[in-house]
């Protein structure tokens, strides 16, 4: 599973998996649309504390953690250019969650029992198609999940209610913050979830990729155990991007085994300095984007399923899928308890038939 962080004791805070970092301006923040922004781990953006506290007041551009055109598991593909950019900070919940400043989209709980997050797409960016595959990636991520609902809004907030807002924003990268930042979300252009054309090429598991970042998440082999797991080749790594392969000590895997199947996950050629592999996953086949795994699924559940706050997945297996807290959404089983189905354990009016939640 990915990486999560701790909570604060108003607001819950999360780091999982694959992490993004956010843009530091000490004043006026913003994100400039045309500005190639400046990544640390591949495709996160980060916080305005984490680059005070790594590179000082001055570092005050925004990280984002790019994937760019010719980023590929062929490494032929790949111009030294793109490799040297591309600086990814995400956070994921398979299997690691970090005890940092990341905050959930915990803002809007509706009697529906989901978290609501208001999705604005840039006017013009994408064709049809294009569109239609980032709504499309973004749905099956609530369906497959069921404990978030993106509200498609077809325009962007004024009055400070936090929002995502997905483009290309003037650039070819993949990239994301990690978590809310309210510092930008709350402003009128909202939170930036950079989905370049190069992006949407490699499918609806980038789309997801980046979407999870903004959850949360942070890679998945940021893991404090990865090295059980993965080895790094570290000789094959490009010197500017090794930070993007530190081992994030700050994160909890909540329980979940590590996954090599996420959608967090770097693929065994990424960021290499002459086309070597950069990671050995012994014979794991790593870096797929095609769509969530099972565990990212689950991280997810973990995350935002409950009212009150995460669970692990020790409490996930032993209390069950579906609590008076951790109610389940449409379609996942698990609100049958001793051969009697409970719709009280169903989100909303849904209500419980044959252990399945379902459409009353």
């Amino acid at each position: 599973m990915k990486i999560l962080s701790k909570f604060s004791s108003t607001i819950t805070i999360l780091t999982v998996g694959c992490f993004i970092l956010r843009t530091v301006e000490c004043t006026n923040t913003r994100q400039n649309a045309g500005e190639n922004p400046i990544l640390l781990e591949g495709d996160i953006v980060p916080t305005r504390n984490t680059i005070a506290a790594e590179y000082g007041t001055k570092f005050n551009r925004k990280l984002v953690d790019e994937v760019l055109a010719a980023r590929s598991s062929d490494p032929s593909l790949m111009s030294a250019e793109d490799r040297d950019s591309d600086d990814d900070n995400i956070i994921s919940v398979n299997g690691s969650v970090t005890n940092g400043s990341i905050l959930l989209w915990k803002t809007d709980w509706r009697s529906d029992e989901l978290w609501h997050i208001p999705v604005y797409f840039q006017s013009g960016a994408y064709t049809e198609p294009q569109l239609k595959l980032v709504k499309q990636g973004i749905r099956r991520l609530q369906k497959m999940t069921a404990s978030i609902k993106f509200d498609f809004i077809t325009a962007p907030y004024t009055n400070g209610t936090p929002f995502l807002h997905v483009g290309t924003f003037g650039l070819d990268i993949c990239a994301s913050y990690v978590g809310m930042d309210t510092s930008v979300a709350t402003l009128p252009d909202g939170q930036f979830v950079w989905l370049g054309n190069s992006c949407l090429e490699r499918g609806q598991g980038q789309v997801q990729h980046e979407i999870m970042h903004a959850l949360g998440f942070h890679h998945e082999h940021s893991r404090p155990d990865r090295d059980t797991y993965v080895t790094v080749l570290w000789q094959n790594v490009a010197e500017s991007e090794k930070h993007n392969f530190d081992i994030r000590n700050d994160v909890d895997s909540l329980g979940t085994a590590y996954d090599y199947k996420s959608v967090m996950h770097y693929s065994e050629y990424e960021l290499s300095n002459v086309g070597g592999q950069t990671i050995d996953a012994k014979g794991n086949a790593v870096g797929q984007r095609e769509k969530l795994s099972f565990l990212d699924k689950v991280s997810i559940r973990l995350l935002y399923q409950c009212e009150s706050g995460p669970r692990t997945i020790q409490q996930y297996n032993a209390e069950g899928r579906c609590t008076a807290d951790c109610k389940c959404g449409l379609n996942k089983n698990g609100c049958r308890k001793q051969m009697v189905n409970y719709d009280g354990l169903c989100k909303g009016t849904l209500v419980c038939k044959n252990n399945i939640c379902k459409n009353a």
